[in-house]
């Protein structure tokens, strides 16, 4: 299963912080790993496609949502009980 990654951190803000902040960490990081400030620097290029990409999801307030969602860890539910249930019973 593929590991979601955590726009939250790539912007350096809480999951609880607001549009507003959210779009000024976006900012900052933006002009930080511009393209046309750090030329022939991949890792910058990587970063700037990244913190793009976190800030597509993060501002729009319905992917967000969707994304939240999807951090949450899954349960899974297992009944032992049911599975040769019929053999463990006495009479069955």
């Amino acid at each position: 299963m593929p590991q979601v990654r955590n726009y939250y951190e790539m912007l350096g803000v809480d999951k609880t912080a607001p549009s507003n902040e959210i779009k000024k960490a976006y900012r900052t990081l933006a002009i930080k790993y511009r393209p046309d400030r750090n030329l022939g620097n991949k890792a910058a290029e990587e970063k700037f496609k990244d913190i793009n990409e976190a800030y597509e999801v993060l501002s729009d307030q319905t992917r967000r949502v969707q994304y939240d969602e999807s951090l949450k860890p899954k349960s899974f539910i297992v009944n032992f009980g049911r599975i040769g249930s019929s053999i463990n019973r006495p009479g069955a």
